[in-house]
This record gives structure tokens, C-alpha cells and sequence, in this order.
């Protein structure tokens, strides 16, 4: 009688294998309900001797739908476990090959590029710019810290291949240019208060008394606001003077916003900005230019107050306050704290970051984001090349972050150099992308 099985239909035979195979695995296990199939393969063998390989599956990619003995179908959407690997295993290459720009970090063209702008970043910028050409000699690459206002002005003016700000371009700016930009995130500092005070190793302000200081209410280091937050210190009897930047200053900006974010007195002067209006509030305050002028009237002057860039305040061994954030927490300005002002939130399309009055009870308050300005579209591939692989590589690269870590600054979230990649990889040249 199985002489008759060569004119049995294929597809009958193959579903009787299967339909054998699932009632002796139902039979061993003893339960009539439908286990998964492990992942190998499995050998059913017809009455007539003839063996069917049935599918390989996995227990988590197979789904079985499966009835009873009586010859009901059993149907499987299988994926095999070497093809889910195979996927897995190419996606963690795709990752990784993207933290680094195509063709990697090496620039062979000769090539001379210059910026100039932000005080804020300038001690990270100057050590990446070292480290950068001396594996790539081929660039000469400069940086002038000449403050944020000078240095979008020499970029729109087209002075400069790129310019680093500490505050984000005007609209103003922008439509002036007549051309798209770029605003690439380097990396993140903080706005500090530092002061000048014998004996005085630690203090703590708040906004609501910072502002005060600001708008002309408090006048002298022992006032009762003052010592309500630093018990047990012995604050002088002396009058606080005040030092800011002359300058168009992205650091002014920082501090002047979020002062007029805390600080309803001051909001209602109208005198935030990159060239603050002190005046305006009756204050009569000293002036430098850049981080490092008013980091040298603080250093030089008993009683003085300034806002200026973390790293300037550390490199220097002054002190600067603990100050009061969102959640009630008196805050250090350390690198852990500036990252946790960052976490959290979406990332704009055109990465204008706010880092100010984080809600995390761990950020320090007064953080900021330092950007270089750049053209979407640049004239020369080459200098459009290396400018590219800089600013990569600054922002991606472990060497330059953990650099930039010891001076001070935090790095980007995942989610800010993700997007900073995505948007390098837009700049062209000639029309065309640059890096492909």
C-alpha cells in the first residue's frame, strides 16, 4: 500500500509530517497543549521511511498555532536564531560605526581654519586644538577668544571660518547672514559667582538674594540675607563690589537671563542681554573684558563679587558660591552637576539647549551651553572636511571629553551628540554632503 505515496500530493505529505511530529512531542510531554520547538532542527520520518526536515525555530521568534490530534494544521512564523544574530550583530556595527564620521578623524588636505569668539570654552578649545593638529599636521587651525559678540560679528562678517558663542545668534544675526548656519553644542560649563573674602571658604546664595544683589537691595557682604544662608560664618562688614564684563559677552547673557528668570526685580528692568544694563538698577560696577579681565579684578580686590566661567574660578584657586537650585538643594558647580542640568528633555532641531533652572535636584543652576557657528553650506571641500572631523571629534571622542572634564566642563548628553552627528553629516560643499 505505500507504493501509492510517489502519487500522494507534496504538500499533503509535509503537512502529515508535521502534524506526526507535534502529536509525538504533545505524547513525551504529556499535555496536550502546544510548547514551543527548541532551536534545532527536527527530523520527522514518514511511515514509507521518507524523513522531512522541518524549519529550525526559536522559542521566542516561533509562533505556533496548534490543534488536537485529529489533523488540523500546524503553522509556524519562524525566524531562525543565526538570522537574528546576523541582525543584531549588524545593527551594533551600524552603532558603532557611527560615533566616529566617515573615513574617521585623519585630514590630509592642507588646510588653514580660524575662529574666534567665546572666553567660556576657550581653556578646552585651546588644549583640543593642540591635541587635533598634532596628529593631523596637515591643519593649521587657530582660535582667538575675543568674547561671543566679537565672535559672530567676525563670522557673519565672513573674517572667520567659524565662530564660538556662548549665546545663541539672534534672529537678527541669522537673517542678516542670508545664508543657513550651523549651531554645533561643544560642550558645557557653568556660570560661577566668585569672590574675594578672607576666611570665607564657603558660601551659599540663593537666586532670591543674588538678585537682590543685583537689583542695588543688598549692599554689604554681612547683610541679614546674606548671613541667614551661612550660619556659623563671619562675614566682614564691607561693601560688596561688584565685577562684570565690558564686553559683548555670552557669559554676561547666561547670567543675566537667568537672573532675570529668578529674579522678578530684575526681569522688570529690562536688563538682561549679552552687554547687561547694571546701570539700570543703580549699580555702579567695575569692568574687564573677557572671563579672564574680570577673573583678575576678582583676584585683585578684597569684598569683590563676579560672574565668570567655572574654569577660569578653578584655575585660579578663587572661590565661588554654593548656589540654591530648583529643588531647594545649595549646589557646587562640579562636573556632575553642570551633566545633570543637560539630562532630561528633548533636543530642538536646531540645538538651541536651555540648561538653566534644572528641576533635577542634583544640577547645578547655572549651567550653559557653549556652540560653534558654522555655515551649512562652505565653499571649500577641504576646509569643510576638517573643520567637520574637528568639531566631530570634540564632541564624540573619549580623549577630548575626559580633556575637557579636568578643566572644568561636562560632556553632551547621548542625546546631544547624537544629534549633533546627524547634523554635522548636512554640511555641504559644492551642494554636496561632505561627509558620506
Amino acid at each position: 500500500m505505500f507504493s501509492r505515496t510517489k502519487s500522494l500530493n507534496p504538500k499533503f505529505l509535509v503537512a502529515l509530517a508535521l502534524t506526526l511530529v507535534l502529536a509525538l512531542v504533545l505524547t513525551a510531554c504529556g499535555d496536550n497543549t502546544a510548547t514551543p520547538v527548541p532551536a534545532t532542527t527536527a527530523a520527522a520520518t514518514t511511515a514509507a521511511g521518507t524523513t522531512t526536515t522541518a524549519a529550525a525555530t526559536t522559542a521566542a521568534a516561533t509562533t505556533a498555532a496548534a490543534t488536537t490530534a485529529a489533523g488540523t494544521t500546524t503553522t509556524a512564523a519562524a525566524t531562525t536564531a543565526a538570522a537574528t544574530t546576523a541582525a543584531a550583530t549588524s545593527a551594533a556595527a551600524t552603532a558603532a560605526a557611527s560615533v566616529t564620521p566617515p573615513g574617521g578623524y585623519k585630514v590630509t588636505a592642507n588646510v588653514t581654519l580660524s575662529g574666534s569668539g567665546a572666553t567660556f570654552p576657550d581653556p578646552a578649545y585651546q588644549q583640543w586644538l593642540k591635541d587635533f593638529v598634532a596628529v593631523n599636521p596637515s591643519v593649521k587651525l587657530t582660535y582667538t577668544g575675543v568674547g561671543s559678540g566679537a565672535g559672530r560679528k567676525s563670522f557673519f562678517a565672513g573674517e572667520v571660518d567659524f565662530a564660538g558663542s556662548d549665546g545663541y545668534p539672534t534672529d537678527a544675526e541669522i537673517t542678516s547672514y542670508g545664508k543657513p548656519i550651523l549651531t554645533i553644542p561643544m560642550t558645557l560649563g557653568a556660570v560661577v559667582l566668585a569672590y574675594n573674602l578672607d576666611g570665607v571658604t564657603t558660601l551659599k546664595l540663593s537666586p532670591d538674594t543674588i538678585g537682590a544683589i543685583y537689583t542695588g537691595k543688598v549692599t554689604k557682604w554681612n547683610d541679614a540675607k546674606i548671613a541667614a544662608e551661612n550660619a556659623g560664618v563671619t562675614l566682614p562688614d564691607l561693601a560688596i563690589t561688584l565685577a562684570v564684563r565690558q564686553d559683548d559677552s555670552g557669559t554676561s547673557s547666561v547670567f543675566s537671563n537667568w537672573l532675570a528668570e529668578v529674579s522678578p526685580d530684575f526681569k522688570a528692568l529690562n536688563a538682561a542681554g549679552s552687554t547687561p544694563k547694571w546701570e539700570a538698577a543703580g549699580l555702579n560696577p567695575v569692568k574687564a573684558p573677557k572671563n579672564d579681565g574680570v577673573t583678575g579684578l576678582i583676584k585683585q580686590t578684597k569684598g569683590t563679587l563676579g560672574y565668570i566661567e567655572s574654569s577660569y574660578a578653578q584655575a585660579n584657586n578663587i572661590p565661588y558660591a554654593l548656589v540654591k537650585n530648583p529643588a531647594g538643594n545649595y549646589v557646587n558647580a562640579s562636573v556632575e552637576a553642570i551633566s545633570a542640568a543637560a539630562l532630561g528633555g528633548s533636543v530642538p532641531d536646531n540645538l538651541k539647549l536651555k540648561v538653566t533652572q534644572s528641576a533635577d535636584p542634583k544640577a547645578y543652576p547655572i549651567a550653559s551651553t557653549t556652540w560653534i557657528i558654522i555655515p551649512k553650506e562652505i565653499a571649500s571641500k577641504d576646509k569643510a572636511d576638517a573643520v567637520l572631523r574637528f568639531l566631530w571629534w570634540a564632541t564624540q571622542d573619549s580623549a577630548p571629553i575626559e580633556t575637557a572634564k579636568k578643566l572644568g566642563y561636562a560632556p553632551l548628553p547621548t542625546a546631544v551628540q547624537d544629534k549633533v552627528r546627524s547634523t554635522l553629516l548636512t554640511v555641504t560643499s559644492g551642494g554636496a554632503p561632505v561627509l558620506k
